[in-house]
């Protein structure tokens, strides 16, 4: 079975753009719409990777594969990027919750090179890290103080 998804990032998932593409009739006939935050394909390929799949570019593509599936991450004119997902027994359920777990994959990988970044140019700008919490939900708290 074959899935096409449209990845829409949260910034556009109000937009008018991606409404009116999707209301036009450019989404695949097997498709669901996913609200993503992914739009670096470098982030992107980390996440695949950490999901354990293997990755590569093909065209404009970059194509994970897993054990019975291959995922095919490609540009949408509406700015959003569509999955589209082939393997058997798949349905759009688990094709879903698939690109739901890479999403989350990705939402880590921003969240570490955020903080990566806060760390490197608190100095910059008069501030220390005071401290640092990874919190029960996996989201991070950096407390920063003026510097001394």
């Amino acid at each position: 079975m074959s899935i096409s998804i449209l990845l829409i990032p949260a910034a556009l998932a109000a937009g008018a753009a991606v409404r009116a593409a999707l209301a036009e009739g450019d989404a695949p006939e097997h498709a669901v719409t996913v609200r993503s935050r992914m739009r670096h394909r470098h982030l992107l390929a980390e996440a695949l990777t950490a999901q354990e799949a293997e990755v590569t570019e093909r065209g404009d593509a970059l194509v994970a594969a897993w054990q019975g599936v291959t995922v095919a991450f490609t540009p949408h004119p509406s700015g959003a990027m569509m999955a589209h997902v082939e393997g058997s027994g798949y349905d759009l359920a688990r094709a879903q919750e698939l690109i739901l777990a890479v999403d989350a994959a990705y939402a880590e990988i921003v969240q570490r090179e955020l903080c990566r970044r806060v760390r490197e140019r608190a100095g910059s700008v008069g501030m220390v890290v005071e401290s640092e919490q990874v919190n029960v939900d996996r989201s991070v708290t950096l407390v920063l103080a003026e510097g001394r």
